[in-house]
């Protein structure tokens, strides 16, 4: 449905940024250079929202 399509895009585009701070900004505040926390649980629910995507792309082309 489109609300899920808008939950996955949310999700890819939050995993998105959190992943260009980390990799082009050494994951520091842009406004004081402050290093930024990730959790454990953070890091758990990134994955877990990158599993149920690719279960939900791979269902889609199953059907094809």
């Amino acid at each position: 449905t489109d609300k899920t399509l808008n939950q996955m895009k949310t999700k890819l585009n939050t995993l998105y940024w959190r992943r260009n701070h980390i990799a082009h900004q050494s994951d520091r505040s842009e406004r004081n250079a402050e290093k930024k926390d990730i959790t454990k649980q953070q890091v758990e629910e990134f994955i877990e929202n990158i599993d149920k995507i690719v279960a939900a792309i791979t269902e889609e082309v199953k059907k094809m």
